[in-house]
This record gives C-alpha cells, sequence and structure tokens, in this order.
C-alpha cells in the first residue's frame, strides 16, 4: 500500500497542479472582469497581492509534494495555503478543489494507517458516485443533460425522435447505474466489479463531453480522467478492503461528517450543492444581471445577450448571463447558491453603481424566477 499511497499523492497533486493552471485568474484577483466575492467582508479588504502570493505558493507547494510525497511538513503548509486561499473568495469552492482538500486531510490523518487511508478514500469516491446520482433524479436532469445534451446535441436526435420513441424516462438508466455502482463500491465483497464499471462510465463520460464540444465548465474533462485515474489505481494496486469502521474512528469521523452526513441535507436544502456531489443535475441555480443602464458598463458588453429564454430581463433592460463571464474568464461555473448571489450583488452594485442593475435567479424544472434583493 506504500506505493499505492505514493502513487494517489502523486495523482492528486499533478490533477491539483492542472485545474489551477487552467482556472488561474479564479486564483488571482487582478486581470478579471468577475469579482472576488470572499464568504466575510473583512477579507475583502485583503489585497490583491494576498491572492497572488498564495496561487504562486500553493503551486510551489504541490510540485515539491509531488516529488516529495511522505514529507507531512509539505501536506500541513499545502492545506493551509489553500483553505486560505478558498476562503478569499467563493467561487473557488469548485467540487474538485474541496474533493482534493480531503484527500489531502485523509493522507495526514492517516499517514501511519495505509488500511484506514484506503477505507477513507473509498468512502469519499463511493459517496460522491451515490449522491452524484441521486441528485439526477430529476426533471431538469433528463430535459437539460439527456435530452438537449446527450440525445439532441450529442446524438443528433430531434425532439420528434425523442417523443416517438419514448426515449425521456430512458435517461434515468445513468443515474440509477451511478448511484448503485457508489453504493457496490461500499459495500461489496469484491469492488473490481463496481470499479471496472465506473471506470466505464468516465470513459463515456469523457466521449461524450468531449463530442459535445463543452465549454462552460472544461474542467470536468481532466476531472473525469483524474476519477478513472484514482479507480484504476485500486482495481490493480490495492491490498486492502474496506472497512466502514475505520472511517468511525478518531479523525476520520470528519470524512463521515462531510461526505457521508451533510451532503444529504442538501436533499432538503439545507447544504450546499457543489459540496454535496451535485454535477451535471441540470437543476443549478443560474443568475442574470439585468441592466437597465448598459453604457455605463462598456467592458461587459461583449457578454450582453439578446436572448432571454427564462424570461429573467424585462423590455429595456440587457441581459447578462453570469455564467458567461465566469465560465469564459476562469473556466468555472459560478457558485450556485442564493447566499453567494447575495453577495455578488451587493459587490457588483459597488463597482458599477451607475448601471442600475436588478439580479434574478432561475433554475429548471419548474422554478419561478426570484429576484434578488
Amino acid at each position: 500500500m506504500k506505493d499505492t499511497r505514493t502513487l494517489l499523492i502523486r495523482i492528486t497533486c499533478l490533477f491539483w497542479i492542472i485545474t489551477k493552471l487552467f482556472s488561474y485568474k479564479a486564483w488571482l484577483s487582478d486581470g478579471r472582469l468577475y469579482p472576488v466575492v470572499p464568504p466575510f467582508d473583512f477579507l475583502d479588504k485583503l489585497p490583491p497581492l494576498a491572492h497572488s502570493i498564495s496561487f504562486f505558493l500553493s503551486l510551489m507547494v504541490l510540485v515539491l509534494l509531488f516529488i516529495f510525497p511522505r514529507k507531512l511538513w509539505l501536506m500541513a503548509t499545502l492545506f493551509a495555503v489553500i483553505l486560505f486561499s478558498c476562503l478569499l473568495d467563493v467561487v473557488r469552492w469548485q467540487p474538485w478543489e474541496y474533493q482534493c482538500l480531503f484527500f489531502l486531510t485523509i493522507f495526514i490523518i492517516n499517514r501511519n494507517k495505509p488500511a484506514a487511508l484506503f477505507s477513507a478514500i473509498i468512502f469519499v469516491m463511493g459517496c460522491i458516485y451515490i449522491y452524484s446520482g441521486i441528485h439526477k433524479f430529476n426533471g431538469g436532469y433528463l430535459f437539460v443533460v439527456w435530452e438537449q445534451l446527450i440525445l439532441r446535441r450529442i446524438i443528433g436526435l430531434s425532439r420528434a425522435d425523442i417523443a416517438h420513441w419514448n426515449l425521456h424516462y430512458i435517461g434515468l438508466i445513468m443515474p440509477v447505474v451511478e448511484t448503485l455502482a457508489g453504493v457496490l463500491l461500499l459495500t461489496a465483497k469484491n469492488k473490481k466489479v463496481p470499479l471496472f464499471l465506473l471506470i466505464v462510465m468516465h470513459v463515456l463520460l469523457l466521449f461524450m463531453l468531449s463530442a459535445a464540444g463543452i465549454s462552460k465548465n472544461r474542467i470536468v474533462l481532466p476531472w473525469n480522467i483524474f476519477m478513472m485515474l484514482i479507480l484504476a489505481l485500486y482495481y490493480y494496486r490495492d491490498s486492502h478492503s474496506f472497512s466502514l469502521r475505520s472511517v468511525l474512528r478518531g479523525p476520520n469521523l470528519a470524512i463521515l461528517l462531510f461526505w457521508g452526513i451533510l451532503p444529504s441535507l442538501h436533499l432538503a436544502g439545507y447544504w450546499d450543492k457543489k459540496l454535496s456531489a451535485s454535477m451535471y443535475s441540470g437543476n443549478m441555480k443560474f443568475m442574470d444581471a439585468c441592466i437597465k443602464n448598459p453604457s455605463a458598463v462598456p467592458q461587459l458588453k461583449k457578454y450582453l445577450t439578446g436572448s432571454n429564454p427564462y424570461k429573467t430581463c424585462t423590455d429595456g433592460q440587457a441581459r447578462l448571463p453570469l455564467y458567461a463571464i465566469c465560465s469564459d474568464e476562469m473556466h468555472l461555473l459560478p457558485y450556485p447558491e442564493y447566499w453567494y448571489y447575495r453577495r455578488f450583488k451587493k459587490k457588483w452594485e459597488k463597482l458599477y453603481p451607475q448601471a442600475d442593475m436588478e439580479f434574478r435567479v432561475y433554475q429548471y424544472p419548474y422554478k419561478e424566477v426570484v429576484e434578488i434583493e
């Protein structure tokens, strides 16, 4: 397991470096239109230099940890730097960042317990697939992801074809398989079957996302490769059996709390979506800025659009979908929670007081447009 642990750390570091370089503008505060929105007001007073130092320091420590994967002080330093950097801007709270931060936590607290390390990693992976699958059981997934993205955009079927062949609810097969494979990953004695099944699923996802020419959230491509490598590593190299008892002991209880218990609260609206393994569920909250005086923000002109499918903006207002700026500048999607959008609104009103903007959130399916006060 020592060699497996070393490989696991190096794979995590390599993927982490790739994502940070790919989304580098998210980790800096200068040179971007999308504003920095920290969770606490006092953090907004820190200078841009704090963002730059934490970003370049995190890259440096990641490279060193890749070279020296057994150095505990490097892991502890990386944890502190990443945590500080994420507190400076909520848009950095992406699912893969959250996952890697907890992988790092597992490496630290189980550094001398290879069996417990194995169990904790498998537990996190299993919870990701279980909750990701459960979140897809909704009309938004069937319409936005299954029909529009997969059947129409990738396969090329028309609405008439979909209706004729009754393909709408066939899309539920994927979340059923994903959820079941996650459960088997935690319960089956022979994990090679669910591991193999999940690897095949990621191969198909890579093919579909590449075929779709995905642009809004490009980091999902290397993330799928990362997940495949983790699964393949355990498929070929593991020498320990999964034990839930290991996750129920000592510091590993934090893994149980943040990956097993808290994500279930999102189903009742009490925990954030991106911290609950909700990925491509089709029911994400998006926010539009409706601008009454667009001439006051010429720098945002290229992001204004004439389309208004969710009727978020009224006549005389220019619509600016915030995800367009976020995905264009940082290759990320905005943090999709009302509390974040309220803080975002407050920040933009200070940056562009003359624009006279209103902010409205829309979500499929069957949700009314909500104005952010």
